[in-house]
């Protein structure tokens, strides 16, 4: 699902939402990374996001956003092209901004604190990578157990060629078969 940026996910969200402040367009946006690893495996796009003291920051969206606005209230991201973004990813932003959109900036910058992955990645003074398998690993935990989650969109790349499954699937069975059996033992 690669080939978008940050940058283009944030002007999706405020296509959607309109002008929000930069706090809640950062947690937007980290919400939308956190999602698309959980449910598809993949990250929305290229970039990092980091652990700030506020919370998960994507520093590339936070120079254009910091330094590039021409008005208080643009809702334009220089530099961003929501064309990049696919239908998957659009419709995995469109969830995000549906379930998260009304939070207010303090209860989203509390519910990401309260986080795994911002948790194990912050440091005092140093602005951290949040680790990519670790968003993977704790929404997709939170996924399973469901309750107050986004639901996950239907997305196009739920189909499954079935020669290319049943391609894949012969190629695995040898390194699962003696895993297997080694487990076995």
């Amino acid at each position: 699902m690669t080939g978008a940026r940050d940058l283009d996910v944030a002007q999706r969200i405020y296509d959607e939402l309109g002008w929000v402040d930069s706090w809640k367009l950062q947690k937007l946006t980290y919400y939308t990374q956190a999602w698309s690893l959980a449910w598809t495996g993949t990250p929305l796009f290229e970039g990092r996001i980091e652990a700030w003291k506020d919370g998960p920051v994507a520093p590339a969206l936070f120079r254009v956003n910091k330094y590039n606005r021409a008005h208080f209230h643009d809702t334009y991201v220089p530099g961003s092209d929501t064309a990049r973004l696919s239908s998957d990813g659009l419709a995995i932003v469109d969830e995000v901004v549906r379930f998260y959109g009304g939070f207010d900036k303090p209860a989203l910058v509390n519910l990401t604190h309260g986080e795994r992955p911002w948790k194990s990645a912050y440091q005092r003074g140093k602005n951290s990578l949040i680790e990519s398998v670790d968003m993977y690993r704790f929404y997709s935990e939170l996924a399973e157990i469901g309750g107050a989650v986004p639901s996950r969109p239907e997305l196009s790349g739920d189909a499954v060629d079935e020669a290319e499954f049943e391609a894949a699937f012969k190629a695995e069975m040898p390194r699962w078969t003696r895993t297997l059996e080694r487990l076995a033992q």
